[in-house]
């Protein structure tokens, strides 16, 4: 398998500024402050937003917080030199801003895998919810005016088949006494910290809860099926399936996810809630016999499915951030594997 590569492609990254052209010139003389910046959002998220400078030639400028930053050379290495953006290597729960004012805050960071969630769960939790609560207020009396919190569809809890698309006024949650849920109802709280900050402020807050995602980025031994298949292709080894296949996911491409994101920043009512995903459907085993189709890979199994018996289900409505904000998901799921896998290989 090739290095991974270290810039976004540009079709990609020409699909978000056509997908959200009208806006940035809202961003114009602005200064945005950026967590999470290594990860798969926010990797997303600043790849873009230097494509609109160097395309549109928006004059914006960035703070970008990082925790580790031997992780930032070897991802980002174009951008580390760049006049405009400025590195902060610091934990979300105690950062500092440069001086000067900050206009927009994407707060993108604050994940955790199951195992970081199984070791330290009050960790976990202090860094979603305290982290959340200080770059908020951070942010806020750096002069910003609007932020966008990058939360999660578990907010919403557990799902299982036949089940409607789950929407923002879905009335649910994660059950609070299972530790596995530690990151979900950190997030859930979170949300809450963020807006109340908001509503004492003045700070115009809006938050995306993001769905399963494909594309270049995807960690490919994390975490994340399709990143896992698409991991198991490009090793050429046969693409493993944890489970029984039968949990029902829906996939948002990279592209179409940063453009949401934007646009929810930039447009979204503040104080309101908006999903971020696809609401096309698929099984785990019809997204692996995707990865298999494309690459004639065989297919393994760890379970066998039970018959008749109630499946998985993480698939959003997405009716409020289309008819609200005209949002629309343009790169269906064989053609994001196809890219995802042809980043790699191209690395």
């Amino acid at each position: 398998m090739n290095a991974v590569p270290t810039r976004t492609p540009a079709r990609d990254l020409d699909a978000v500024l056509d997908a959200t052209r009208p806006l940035w010139d809202d961003l114009s003389g602005a200064r945005v402050f950026l967590t999470g910046t290594t990860g798969f959002i926010g990797t997303w998220m600043l790849e873009s937003l230097a494509w609109a400078r160097e395309r549109l030639g928006i004059d914006v400028r960035v703070v970008a917080l990082v925790r580790d930053q031997e992780r930032l050379k070897t991802r980002l290495p174009h951008l580390a030199d760049a006049s405009w953006l400025q590195f902060e290597i610091a934990d979300v729960r105690n950062c500092k801003l440069p001086a000067g004012a900050v206009d927009f805050l994407v707060h993108t960071a604050s994940t955790a895998t199951p195992r970081q969630i199984a070791a330290t769960p009050l960790d976990v939790q202090d860094m979603v919810v305290r982290g959340t609560r200080h770059v908020t207020q951070l942010s806020r009396s750096a002069g910003a005016k609007r932020a966008l919190l990058v939360s999660s569809g578990s907010v919403y809890g557990s799902f299982v088949t036949p089940s409607a698309p789950i929407a923002e006024d879905t009335p649910c949650g994660p059950d609070p006494l299972l530790p596995a849920n530690a990151l979900a109802g950190a997030k859930r709280l979170a949300e809450s910290v963020g807006i109340l900050v908001g509503r004492e402020t003045g700070l115009e807050v809006v938050v995306a809860r993001g769905f399963a995602m494909s594309g270049p980025w995807l960690p490919l031994d994390a975490d994340f099926a399709l990143g896992n298949f698409a991991g198991d292709a490009l090793a050429r080894r046969p693409i493993h399936i944890s489970g029984d296949g039968t949990a029902v996911r829906s996939f948002l491409y990279g592209s179409d996810m940063a453009a949401w994101l934007w646009t929810i920043l930039l447009r979204g009512t503040a104080g309101r809630a908006y999903n971020v995903g696809s609401e096309s459907p698929v099984t785990i085993s019809e997204a692996a016999q995707t990865v298999s189709q494309i690459t004639g890979l065989p297919i393994e199994r760890a379970l066998e499915p039970v018959a008749g018996a109630a499946a998985s289900w993480f698939v959003p409505s997405t009716r409020r951030s289309c008819k609200e904000l005209g949002l629309e998901s343009r790169v269906g799921l064989e053609d994001g594997v196809r890219r995802m896998l042809e980043w790699h290989r191209c690395g």
